[in-house]
């Protein structure tokens, strides 16, 4: 039971690893990937500062030849190192100087066609874009004098190499692998805390699930006192109907069901005056009428606790007859519920192999011989045609038996549909 609940929760932790990994992932190389571009734009300012205030200040004093000659040198210079195209206008967006290096006519073509053009606002600008799967990223810079005034432009394309843009990838993916990994330690330690928690939490339920077993037990049991009967009945008619539900392949479900319905079958009869529960003979009309209250005070039972509702269906419905003649409302056939047509066969079957203070035990050839003149009547015939080719082993093996042999094998049953069961619904 264990390692299935540890499989399950190990599978879940990885599903919710694998979930936020893309969740949080995505964002985070999505965020990574708009920091690349800030990345790509500091290369490019930085490979520019050659345009300082100093040739801001000559710009704006005025543009002579050895000016222009001058700012030639220092485009060159740029597009010999990392630039493709380093340009210079003056402050009214006129163009001063231009230096171009292209690996290609296309490549040329490509980033021509890329470029901001006039007018330009006064504020950094950039842009990045892939031409052949090399990047470049265009910036336009204002160029300010030393007094902060506005004296022209540079415009360029920015080559960025294998090896810078293999680095600023690499940071975004060591980066995305710190996330993930943070996210994978997260998990692996939170495993063992949940386990131990969800242990504790088993063992609790476990605890409250043997006690509600135990209280049905109970009720059971004080019943069977009341009525002159003995715990054996109790016993002998949960296990005679877990066996029939095995035998028609029921889930474990419906067999804890079952099972809860066997031991408070008859708690309604708690309410019931000692007069009429004790009486040796039969009873009259009046007193007939009085003891069939007990489904309903049986019911008035069971809904004061959550737990024991699963009883209902034998509670309410397991003196109805198949033929429609029963009570406490006369249903018939599959109308009744499945459970209270199990469990009216093995209640019967056990009155008729049992001594009672009014009747001495009958063998078992003469009560299944009872129970098939009633078949289609009291009871469901395809139950009982079960019911009859498994009847004479569990007879053998559970009639022998005292209390304590009863409720040792009680108690196995208990354990099969209860305590091992993955899902705790008592």
């Amino acid at each position: 039971m264990y390692q299935n609940i540890n499989k399950t929760i190990a599978y879940r932790l990885l599903f919710v690893w694998i979930a936020l990994s893309l969740i949080i992932g995505a964002g985070v190389y999505y965020l990574e990937h708009a920091k690349m571009g800030e990345s790509i734009r500091d290369l490019a300012m930085q490979k520019s500062r050659v345009f300082d205030h100093a040739i801001a200040d000559n710009i704006i004093s005025g543009v002579d030849q050895q000016t222009i000659d001058f700012l030639k040198k220092k485009v060159d210079e740029l597009t010999q190192d990392s630039f493709a195209v380093a340009e210079i206008y003056d402050r009214l967006q006129a163009h001063l100087v231009i230096s171009s290096r292209f690996t290609s006519l296309r490549i040329g073509n490509e980033v021509e066609r890329r470029r901001h053009h006039f007018p330009h606002t006064e504020s950094l600008q950039y842009d990045s874009f892939y031409i052949d799967n090399q990047l470049y990223s265009q910036v336009l810079i204002p160029l300010r004098t030393s007094e902060g005034q506005l004296a022209g432009y540079f415009d360029g394309v920015y080559h960025v190499t294998p090896v810078e843009l293999a680095e600023i990838r690499g940071n975004i993916y060591r980066t995305l692998l710190f996330v993930l990994a943070t996210l994978l330690i997260g998990s692996v330690v939170l495993y063992p805390v949940i386990i131990s928690l969800h242990r504790g939490l088993i063992k609790y339920s476990k605890d409250l699930l043997q006690s509600n077993i135990q209280l049905m037990e109970v009720l059971g049991c004080a019943v069977a006192a009341r009525d002159t009967t003995t715990n054996s009945h109790n016993y002998r008619v949960t296990i005679y109907a877990v066996k029939l539900a095995e035998a028609l392949n029921l889930s474990d479900g419906q067999i804890r069901d079952l099972m809860a319905g066997s031991f408070l079958h008859d708690v309604g009869k708690i309410g019931v005056n000692d007069a009429i529960l004790r009486k040796p003979g039969v009873l009259n009309e009046e007193e007939t009428g009085l003891m069939r209250q007990h489904v309903n005070l049986g019911l008035a039972i069971v809904e004061k606790a959550k737990w024991s509702k699963a009883a209902r269906d034998v509670i309410e419905f397991h003196h109805e007859r198949f033929d429609g003649g029963g009570y406490a409302q006369g249903l018939k056939g599959q109308e009744i519920p499945l459970a209270a047509r199990i469990f009216a066969i093995v209640d019967v079957f056990d009155a008729l192999t049992s001594k009672r203070p009014y009747k001495e035990a009958f063998h078992f050839e003469k009560a299944i011989e009872i129970l098939h003149q009633e078949r289609g009547l009291h009871f469901d015939p395809e139950l009982l045609d079960v019911f009859s080719t498994i009847a004479q082993d569990l007879y053998n093996q559970i009639s022998s038996l005292h209390d304590v042999g009863l409720e040792k094998m009680l108690t196995e049953l208990e354990n099969r549909y209860f305590m091992s069961s993955h899902v705790v619904d008592y």
